[in-house]
Formats: structure tokens, C-alpha cells, sequence
């Protein structure tokens, strides 16, 4: 975040009228130090898919919550990035809210057969009914293969 950004979200929160989300567009731990330690953010919102990953991701929540800032994940991505987001809203204390695309995307919602989540009125919860390996879910074999392109060596 350029540091003419960070001012300008100071003078947004100063001015007290609403919070101040952002940092979906950062990545890497290192681009959030500034913003973290300047107070420019009242919510951070790192995107898993461009942080670095969730080793990354876990930094920058821990990171925030060494400065009081709560943290709310962002995806706009797959539904692989998806279930590695939800993991952690699920698993780590301080997350409020998740920003998810709205739009049709088929990497969202056609990419996964199974979910370890449920989606109604809204709201992620878990789905007790399942059981699923690594982070919750199962690919699509059927839109893996729609999509899948060989390397041209």
C-alpha cells in the first residue's frame, strides 16, 4: 500500500464517520507491516490466494492482532482458496466477516463436488455431516477436466 494511501485512510478513520477495510490487494507479510503499524486499517482484509498462502496469511492475522486490528478474509478467487479461507476464520480467533465474490464465478462454485461448509442466508457454517480430507473438500473432476490444458514444450 503506497504510503500516500495509508494517509488517506488515516484521514477516513480520523474522520470517524466509518471503518476502514482494505489490504485484499497486498502481498506478502511485508506489505502489511506499514499500514498495520501506522493504524490505517480498522479491519484487514488479506486475500489468501495473493498473501503467499496460508503460512503467509497466519503472519499477517498474527501481525494485526499484535496491533488490535481484527482481521476479515477476502476471496475473489477459487473455491480451493475458499475452503483454505474458511480453515482459518473457522480456526483462529479475531475474524469477523469474510468478503466473498458475489458474481457467477465457476471457479467458486463449480470447481469443488464437496465442501466441509454449508452456505444459507449468507452465513458459512460447518456441515457435520462431513468427513473430508485436507482442508475440507473434494475437486470436481468433471470441471478439472473442462478446464485442464497440457503444457505446449
Amino acid at each position: 500500500m503506497a504510503s500516500y494511501q495509508i494517509k488517506d485512510y488515516i484521514k477516513i478513520k480520523e474522520a470517524g464517520l466509518i471503518k476502514v477495510a482494505g489490504g485484499e490487494n497486498l502481498y506478502g507479510v511485508r506489505e502489511f507491516v506499514s499500514p498495520l503499524e501506522q493504524r490505517s486499517l480498522d479491519l484487514v482484509q488479506p486475500d489468501i490466494t495473493k498473501t503467499g498462502g496460508v503460512s503467509e496469511f497466519l503472519k499477517i492475522i498474527e501481525l494485526a492482532k499484535n496491533h488490535g486490528i481484527e482481521y476479515a478474509p477476502h476471496m475473489f478467487s477459487t473455491g480451493i482458496g475458499l475452503m483454505a479461507s474458511l480453515q482459518i476464520m473457522f480456526g483462529i480467533e479475531g475474524g469477523k466477516i469474510m468478503e466473498v465474490d458475489g458474481n457467477p464465478n465457476p471457479f467458486l462454485s463449480e470447481m469443488l463436488s464437496e465442501r466441509f461448509v454449508k452456505f444459507a442466508d449468507g452465513d458459512f457454517s460447518i456441515d457435520d455431516t462431513k468427513e473430508l480430507p485436507g482442508i475440507g473438500f473434494v475437486l470436481n473432476q468433471d470441471f478439472i477436466d473442462k478446464y485442464r490444458r497440457e503444457p505446449k514444450i
